[in-house]
């Protein structure tokens, strides 16, 4: 009898094994037809019988919206007239509702539009019967998800940048691009991304841009336990992705120097990803002057604990960009990967705001789009970024603090 229930029981859970694999496999069948494959969802009927207003798609992540942030006021002047829509990543969300460049935002869970169809499909379904006569996607290194955002909004007129195939293949990105009706072409692979949302923009009819910091104004007012007393200095140990992390004994290491040598708070800053490496950090240091704020802050208030910082640390991540947004010092642990796309900053105007400074360590292999050949089971942090010394950035670090807090020793 034992036998035949524990039978009974895995039979049971086998059909609801499959049951579910093969709802979803029908939902993302039935989704790819209406869409990507023969794009029904043009034949739904509309509400709208004249098209006006402007979306701006941008569903990349925190430092890639900050950056692009110097570019994104040049819409005004284009399309002065018309109503402004952003899309942007649900990460992004709250930062993006504050600022003044755009009457609507439309937060998107880019997790979500890559993997749950059913949320694909009510998303483009509801973008299908939006009244947008232009479709703008200024990402340099498009996605599928983003071009798939521009062609479903059905708008007259969709521009993009024509682009690399960093993050699409060269197959399918040859399909996409003809969901566009105009690309922007330059060949701007050694250009920095501040310059070339810039030229971008250019392009569109706003030939007397050029690229300067983004500026993020005041976004939030911030709570007691977030203001501190003391000059603080934020450490930001996390990175989107874990070989670009500076190994956290060097972040322990720093934060000790710069503690024996001046009298400051140290204020630990990261997502909700981040948590457990600055709970780690926090308990290894064991100091009471450190706060764990990781996963703890919405992104406005984030930029607003930058912002009051007398210096920020940071791997190459989103707080990096926001220092420089909010003309505050700060120190980059920068790998080749990406080498002089999105930092060291390059930019066309004379602006005197502070720059970050990006520390590396050179190697012959820069430039590798993070296909990095000595990653394996023992080294799990790319070289040119584990190899950038502690004396470095404590070095740059304390020059920068001496320059508005008088040292202790």
């Amino acid at each position: 009898m034992q036998i035949l229930k524990r039978k009974l029981k895995s039979a049971i859970w086998r059909f609801k094994n499959f049951s579910y694999r093969a709802f979803h496999a029908t939902i993302k069948f039935t989704v790819e037809v209406v869409t990507e494959r023969y794009w029904l969802l043009d034949y739904l009927p509309t509400f709208h019988k004249k098209r006006t207003g402007v979306l701006l798609i941008r569903l990349d992540l925190i430092g890639d919206f900050v950056l692009w942030l110097d570019s994104a006021q040049a819409y005004r002047r284009l399309y002065p007239n018309k109503k402004i829509t952003l899309a942007v990543n649900s990460t992004c969300s709250d930062l993006a509702s504050s600022l003044p460049h755009w009457d609507e935002v439309i937060s998107i869970n880019v997790h979500e539009l890559r993997t749950n169809y059913l949320y694909r499909a009510w998303t483009l379904t509801k973008l299908r019967w939006s009244n947008f006569a232009i479709a703008i996607q200024p990402t340099f290194s498009r996605e599928f998800v983003g071009d798939l955002f521009t062609r479903a909004c059905f708008a007259p007129d969709r521009i993009g940048y024509n682009g690399d195939s960093n993050n699409i293949s060269e197959h399918l990105k040859t399909t996409t691009d003809r969901w566009y009706t105009k690309l922007v072409v330059t060949n701007t692979n050694y250009l920095m991304e501040l310059n070339i949302n810039a030229h971008f923009v250019r392009e569109l009819g706003c030939n007397d841009f050029l690229s300067s910091l983004p500026v993020i104004p005041h976004t939030a007012t911030l709570k007691s336990e977030l203001i501190f007393e003391k000059p603080y200095v934020v450490i930001a140990p996390g990175a989107s992705w874990q070989p670009k992390r500076w190994p956290i004994q060097h972040f322990h290491e720093l934060i000790c120097q710069i503690n024996q040598q001046f009298d400051v708070q140290f204020v630990l800053c990261g997502g909700k990803d981040d948590q457990m490496l600055c709970a780690g950090l926090a308990q290894n240091l064991n100091m009471k002057n450190l706060t764990n704020t990781a996963g703890l802050t919405t992104l406005t208030e984030l930029v607003e604990i930058i912002r009051h910082a007398a210096l920020v640390v940071t791997n190459d991540s989103s707080p990096t960009h926001i220092a420089a947004a909010t003309d505050t010092p700060s120190v980059c642990i920068l790998g080749g990967g990406h080498f002089g796309r999105f930092l060291p900053y390059h930019i066309e105007s004379n602006a005197s705001s502070v720059m970050p400074i990006a520390l590396t360590y050179p190697m012959e292999c820069f430039g590798c789009n993070w296909q990095c050949r000595y990653l394996g089971e023992l080294i799990t942090t790319v070289p040119c970024i584990s190899d950038v010394f502690v004396s470095e950035a404590l070095r740059h670090s304390t020059n920068l603090l001496t320059k508005k807090i008088e040292p202790t020793a």
